[in-house]
């Protein structure tokens, strides 16, 4: 037996529905690529993203829709970070053979653009990687970046300016950005 939904029921669950549907289409592929700076299998990320989505429609007391994308982002930053300490665990522990074969999957790497900076972002500390991934991946302002992790505008710019610092200028501003002046 269904619930009984009455008229303002429904009308609220279906402008839910689009503003939901207008959120996935406005921001799945960049939250894909924010996953993709930490993980290495587009499958990983697309399941975390996915995860992402599914817990945002399922949240009683959802953020307001200027806030949703920041809230998004924090979600797949914080899943992301999980599965990546379960691997770490993982690597750690002698659960296979050496030498035995690596499934497909793992041994599938992501098409990124410039490899050598994907892998000396993954080098920073933590939080430095997080801030020049969302400046120069999602091309974030410093005050959406400052929402999405929960840190000052202050904090976000001293972790660009020393991130910047440490990859030597591999991920020089081109101008649009706001970030570390």
């Amino acid at each position: 037996m269904t619930p009984h939904l009455d008229n303002a029921d429904t009308g609220v669950a279906a402008r839910d529905e689009v503003e939901l549907v207008a959120l996935y289409e406005a921001h799945y592929e960049k939250l894909i690529g924010l996953a993709a700076v930490l993980l290495d299998t587009r499958e990983a990320c697309e399941d975390i993203v996915q995860d992402a989505f599914a817990r945002y429609w399922t949240l009683r007391r959802r953020p307001k829709p200027d806030r949703a994308p920041a809230y998004l982002r924090s979600m797949v930053l914080n899943r992301a970070r999980s599965v990546m300490r379960r691997r770490q665990v993982f690597q750690r522990l002698p659960l296979w053979p050496s030498g035995s074969a690596t499934a497909a999957g793992e041994l599938a790497v992501l098409a990124v653009e410039q490899q050598h900076v994907v892998d000396r972002l993954r080098a920073l500390p933590r939080r430095q990687m997080e801030v020049l991934v969302l400046r120069f991946w999602l091309d974030q302002s410093s005050s959406e970046i400052a929402d999405t992790l929960g840190i000052s505008l202050g904090s976000v710019k001293t972790h660009a300016r020393r991130g910047l610092a440490a990859l030597g200028g591999d991920l020089a501003p081109t101008g649009s950005g706001d970030i570390g002046g």
